[in-house]
């Protein structure tokens, strides 16, 4: 089972499986506006679960979501099989989000949507 506590950690039991949409906020806090990976085919949004201080290029689990995966509300939805939770090692760990697109003048844009925080694996 998976756990989001309020400040955004997130908690799975090794083995388990999950989906979980990630939401993108395309304004500043506290407005909250939903950016539509269904609307953005060129969006790519970087999932990173890493070791404690460990860098995004050298993750224990990475994975790619683009509009393919995106729900009805048109957020990226990152899922992972019992396989891949139960190969984390049990512990403490750390996740975040980048997305990139294009703006419209044409400008690369790279984001972190959600900065480093908790991504428990427990035995």
């Amino acid at each position: 089972m998976l756990t989001v506590s309020r400040d955004g950690s997130l908690s799975v039991a090794r083995g388990d499986s999950f989906s979980l949409p990630i939401f993108v906020n395309a304004s500043h806090y506290p407005e909250m506006r939903r950016y539509s990976m269904a609307s953005h085919p060129g969006a790519t949004l970087y999932f990173y679960v890493m070791l404690w201080g460990q860098q995004p290029d050298s993750a224990i689990f990475a994975r790619t979501l683009t509009s393919a995966d995106a729900n009805a509300n048109g957020d990226a939805v990152l899922s992972m099989t019992s396989a891949e939770t139960e190969s984390l090692p049990a512990g403490c760990h750390q996740y975040m989000a980048v997305i990139t697109f294009t703006d419209t003048a044409g400008h690369f844009v790279r984001d972190t949507v959600i900065p480093r925080n908790t991504f428990t694996v427990e035995d």
